[in-house]
Formats: C-alpha cells, structure tokens, sequence
C-alpha cells in the first residue's frame, strides 16, 4: 500500500469507545489524551443516536412497571460493572415468572396483554357499579320521599335497570376472578374455569365473596323484574320479590363479610390491616352495611306481607336508600382504585 494511501479504521477496544472525559481504570487504564479524531467521532455518533431514541417513561409508568424497570436497570448495570450482586441475564418474561412471589407485580400480570385485559375488565366493573347504584339510590329516594311526580314507572324501571347493570358488573368481577391463573389474554375462559388452578392461585374468602356477589345481583334482578308485572296476584308479588331480595342482600352482605376478611378488617386479619385510612378498607366496610341494609328492608314483605303502613315502608325504603348510598360510596372507591392500577377490586 503507497504512503498516501488511507487504510481501513482500526477496531476499537472498549476504552477507545469512551468519551475521553468517560475513561476510567476499569474499562482500559488512564485517560490518553492522544484519541484520535476519527473515535471521538464515532463517539459523538452513537450518542447522537442514543438521544434520537423515544423517552418510553410515561408508557411505563401508565403500565404499572416503571418502578420494576428502574429496579431492573439499577442491578442489571451494577452486574455490567462487575458487581458481586446483581440482574445477570436478560430481561424477559420467562425470567420474570421464575421465582415470583404473590407480593410481586409480575405474579398478576405476567404479560401485558393480561395487564390491559385486567384493566378493562376493572374499568366497566367500577363503573357499572356506580351507575347501577346510583339507579337503586334514585328509586329508593322516590320510595321513600315520595316527591311529586313518582309514578310507577319512576317506582321501578330505575331499580330494573340498576339490578340488570350491577349484575354485568358483577360479572365482570366474577370474570376476572376466574381467570387469575391466566398468562395471556388468549387463555381468558368466560363461564366456567379450571377450579384447581383458580383455588391454587386464589384464597377461599376471594372465591366465595365474589361468587356470592354474581349470585345476589342475579337475585335481586329477578326481583326487579318481577315488579315490572303489576298485574301478578298481590300477595305473590310482594312475597315472592321480598324474599329474592332478602336472599340477594344476604348475598351481598356474605361478599362484604369476605372482603373484610380477605383484607383483614375483621378480627382474623393483621393488625397492621386494621387501618380505615385505606380505601379498600372502607371499601370492604360499606359494601357490607350495603348488603345489610338491602337484606333488613325486605325481611317485613317476608314475615309481614300484610303490613302495609307507613312506618313499615318508612323502614324498608329508608334501609334501602341508605344500602344504596353505601354502594355508591364503595363505587366511587373502586373508580379511584382502578385509576391506582389497582384492578383486584377489594377481593382479589
């Protein structure tokens, strides 16, 4: 090759990749003030590129996993240094499985695909609730005030329809307890799921208490609609839809009493649970007066059909509009839990 010729760049060692203001001794020796132009150049390259790459911040923080990566980042860069500790390996979702306990976040979303699925599912689950309670409270205030203008059908369209939206609430709730075992949205079952794994993934009171909140809403919905038939025979009316709604509001105080326990609000939970700044914890507490109350004011239909004057109605709408409040309040709490990231309702 002639003298004036110009020859192929040399590879460069690690240390030479540096920016000279970036060399240290353990990645090549002293600084050497002698780099040639052409590795400073290519150092002025590469991060000119690395600034040109998109800041992922905001999409991870939406995603609930900022603070895993930032985590993840710190071990994985002091093991590239040569520490004793840290996340040697690569970051993926196999290795996230591996080892992870129920505290950790990967144990509940596995992928993001469950992690939206479990987003949406919590989204109509909260909301559902708030409008079909607040359609309970609307007819329990007209029940109980009587204002001007409460005909029948302000009497009972709007429980019809809060009953009907708090059982598609309701399952929702149920839907994504049966599906706590799955890793990706594909696997998602509807109706009936694999119950060993469901009991292996999820504890009895979470089981129970969500169950027998499907099973009150579809209970207290027949007897919605029952009320939307006047011409039934009087007796078997009152009776008939009284007793669905003592059934569905034990039902209902029966998932309060379970989100108590599986938040330890009751006496078998921690102490350190027992804490009414926590919202699931008021949450747990008004949903079961919520279900006490729907359940007093239909025991005088069952044991006192005939019973028609105005301080047993007084106390049977009264009881349902303070029920209802209460599960108005609890809605508002699940919004603002779902907007937490936290889409386990106060069950799972």
């Amino acid at each position: 090759m002639s003298a004036g010729a110009v020859g192929p760049l040399p590879l460069l060692s690690e240390a030479e990749k540096l920016a000279p203001g970036d060399r240290r001794p353990g990645y090549g020796g002293a600084k050497d003030d002698r780099a040639e132009p052409g590795a400073a150049a290519q150092t002025q390259g590469r991060a000119a590129i690395v600034r040109a790459l998109p800041d992922l911040t905001e999409r991870l923080i939406q995603a609930g996993i900022y603070a895993e990566y930032n985590s993840f980042r710190a071990r994985y860069l002091e093991w590239r240094k040569g520490g004793t500790a840290g996340a040697a390996g690569e970051l993926t979702a196999s290795s996230l499985q591996q080892g992870v306990d129920n505290s950790h976040f990967e144990y509940w979303y596995p992928s993001p695909s469950i992690f939206k699925w479990r987003y949406t599912c919590a989204y109509w689950q909260s909301i559902l609730n708030l409008v079909g309670s607040l359609l309970f409270t609307f007819d329990a205030y007209v029940q109980y005030f009587q204002p001007p203008g409460g005909d029948v059908l302000t009497r009972t369209w709007p429980n019809a329809i809060g009953a009907t939206l708090f059982s598609v609430g309701g399952y929702f709730a149920y839907l994504q307890l049966i599906n706590l075992s799955k890793d990706a949205e594909e696997r998602i079952v509807h109706f009936w799921p694999d119950w060993g794994e469901l009991v292996a993934r999820a504890e009895v009171s979470s089981v129970i208490g969500t169950v027998s909140y499907l099973l009150g809403a579809l209970i207290f919905n027949v007897a919605a609609v029952m009320e939307l038939f006047p011409n039934l025979p009087w007796k078997f009316l009152l009776t008939f839809v009284d007793t669905c709604n003592v059934l569905g509001g034990l039902a209902f105080a029966l998932g309060g009493f379970c989100e108590m326990v599986h938040n330890g609000v009751c006496m078998c939970g921690t102490a350190s649970s027992w804490t009414p700044g926590r919202r699931v914890w008021w949450t747990s507490v008004l949903n079961f007066v919520g279900g006490v109350c729907f359940a007093a004011g239909a025991v005088p239909g069952v044991v006192a059909p005939s019973a028609t004057g105005w301080g047993v109605r007084s106390f049977v709408y009264l009881n349902y509009l303070v029920g209802s409040a209460m599960y108005v309040l609890t809605s508002v709490l699940m919004v603002t839990m779902w907007r937490a990231n936290d889409f386990g309702d106060v069950r799972l």
